[in-house]
């Protein structure tokens, strides 16, 4: 079932709001225990991902960061 949504109505930023939980594990940490910044780039990216397929309802990609 397809459902048509008007992309040019504007939407409260509820509607895509998103929240993510990751437990940072050993193999997110160097050798001292902070986590890898490429990690935490990953789930920043991920997280966006999500607000903006919620927000747009359009397939979204990352251009640049």
């Amino acid at each position: 079932m397809t459902e048509k949504h008007d992309s040019f109505l504007p939407r409260p930023v509820r509607d895509s709001q998103s929240e993510m939980n990751e437990i940072v594990l050993p193999n997110d940490t160097n050798p001292l225990g902070a986590l890898l910044g490429g990690r935490l780039m990953h789930w920043i990216d991920m997280a966006a991902a999500m607000a903006a397929h919620r927000h747009s309802h359009q397939y979204v990609v990352t251009a640049s960061i």
